[in-house]
């Protein structure tokens, strides 16, 4: 019965990871019930170890792909927690993206050039907010549009 468990498992499992990067914690989620974690637990260490499932390169795309829907730092960063991301791979990932840059685009994206009063500021300031930017990278591109007027 537990050498089919296994294969049932290997076989979900390398399905799961030809679709798509997914994180250990996540993977051990989606199947630890059906399986046992403890299983799940000892693939997904083979798995690793041979390179077929790897968190720096989940983390990697995780990144890449919040950073292209326009989501900041913040956001990112406590997403990647969620998935029990290691935390120094996340700083290193976080701390090699321009999230200012992000912010700008993502700022110049929305909204064109304008004269604004302090309740449109507010608007746009809960915009970038909500996406996940920090209050310096908001308040230097949103100084930035203003000064550019």
């Amino acid at each position: 019965m537990q050498v089919d468990a296994r294969r049932a498992l290997e076989a979900k499992l390398l399905a799961a990871l030809a679709r798509r990067e997914y994180s250990q914690a996540e993977l051990c989620h989606k199947f630890g019930q059906m399986f046992g974690q403890d299983l799940v637990a000892e693939v997904l260490a083979e798995y690793s170890q041979k390179g077929w499932q790897s968190d720096e390169r989940f983390a990697e795309q995780f990144v890449r792909a919040k950073v292209e829907r326009g989501q900041g730092r913040i956001k990112v960063e406590y997403e990647l927690k969620q998935h029990n991301i290691a935390q120094a791979l996340c700083a290193d990932l976080l701390d090699a993206v321009d999230w200012r840059a992000v912010a700008d685009a993502i700022y110049k994206r929305k909204y064109d050039a304008q004269a604004m009063d302090a309740k449109e500021r507010a608007k746009r300031q809960r915009f970038l907010l909500q996406r996940g930017f920090s209050f310096d990278d908001i308040n230097a591109v949103i100084n930035n549009d203003v000064n550019n007027s």
